[in-house]
């Protein structure tokens, strides 16, 4: 796992430099840190004819800090290499944990399915779908070295939401498990179910119009208000976030749900789209998209899937948009996306594992 995340510029990734190993670097950077020191001494005494500076005279090292001055002018410079690339972090503190005031979402790369973590200031920690894999899922979650997860949500019972979230429960103590209320017939929802029934956890099915704190950040159940049966469709969505950093977590929603939030919830001006139904082009309607005028377009789909997702006529209309699309899965590497909101500042993203 990288030290640091990669910043994510103009839609391409920008490569982190400096890939050898931190002590090859710090000895190259000692070595010209004495070069530094020396070099005058020595044309001086090419001039002047100078002698050497006595050692005799120079303080003892403190034994608290690093063996010389020169290796601790390397670390200083290591260090502000090997540091996260993040000007917003606290030192000590875990890569995933926000600034105060602020929040993480991270779009996690499960290939073909959807898993998203948002993080409140205050460690609690909310996941929203697991993806299909179990395995894979708990992969992920192994790379966070997450110490929660207070909340789940379920958005839908299809298999590639659902069917790694028994990696979760497994691991961790969860309090509370938000669910549609929608079943399916199938192995997969009835591991689910049963995982979250034995973990004691609070089973909630909320509606529209409901709304909970993660922490001190607002989440805000925009659909669905009722189950139409179209289980597409009656994917919970979420939005949460603060001003200038409104995230839309829109589970496998489509066109007619995407109506109802628009003409029952009035939802409208999102900074971040978490695109509905992988990019499907049964969702992300004009209407929907003219309403939401989304900065950044998240698409959580496998690379060459089968489904074709995303659509090129929904990519097309969020470009027209003015929306930046980010996806989080581009090859065999793990390509999970982190959104740092300060709540103060604008939003970055970057990509913590490459």
């Amino acid at each position: 796992m990288k030290a640091g995340p990669t910043p994510i510029l103009d839609a391409s990734i920008a490569e982190v430099s400096g890939s050898a190993p931190v002590a090859a670097r710090r000895s190259r950077l000692a070595t010209v840190a004495r070069f530094v020191v020396v070099a005058p001494w020595l044309l001086c005494l090419l001039t002047f004819g100078c002698t050497a500076p006595d050692e005799s005279a120079r303080p003892p090292p403190d034994p608290g800090t690093a063996d010389s001055s020169l290796d601790s002018l390397a670390l200083e410079v290591v260090g502000a290499s090997d540091a996260r690339d993040d000007d917003t972090a606290h030192v000590g503190l875990p890569f995933w944990m926000p600034d105060p005031g602020g929040f993480k979402v991270f779009f996690i790369d499960v290939g073909q399915g959807d898993a998203t973590i948002v993080i409140a200031d205050d460690g609690t920690t909310m996941l929203v779908d697991g993806g299909r894999n179990s395995t894979l899922l708990a992969t992920r979650l192994q790379s966070f070295q997450l110490k929660n997860i207070d909340v789940i949500v379920a958005t839908h019972a299809d298999s590639d939401h659902i069917g790694g979230l028994v990696a979760a429960f497994a691991a961790f103590d969860v309090k509370t498990v938000y669910w549609n209320g929608g079943k399916k017939e199938t192995e997969v929802f009835n591991a689910f179910l049963n995982a979250a029934t034995n973990e004691g956890a609070k089973l909630v099915t909320p509606r529209r119009g409901d709304s909970f704190k993660l922490g001190n950040l607002p989440v805000d159940v925009v659909h669905p208000a009722a189950l139409s049966g179209n289980h597409n469709d009656d994917s919970i969505v979420l939005q949460t976030g603060c001003s200038g950093s409104w995230v839309l977590l829109t589970g496998d929603a489509e066109a007619n749900a995407e109506k109802e939030m628009l003409t029952k919830f009035g939802i409208s001006d999102i900074d971040v789209l978490k695109v509905g139904h992988h990019g499907s082009k049964s969702g992300t309607s004009q209407p929907f998209v003219d309403a939401l005028k989304p900065k950044h377009g998240i698409i959580s789909a496998g690379r060459d899937n089968a489904y074709g997702h995303p659509d090129a006529a929904v990519t097309g209309r969020l470009k027209k948009a003015g929306a930046e699309i980010i996806e989080t899965d581009l090859d065999e590497n793990d390509d999970t996306v982190m959104m740092t909101a300060t709540c103060k500042l604008k939003y970055t993203f970057s990509r913590p594992f490459w």
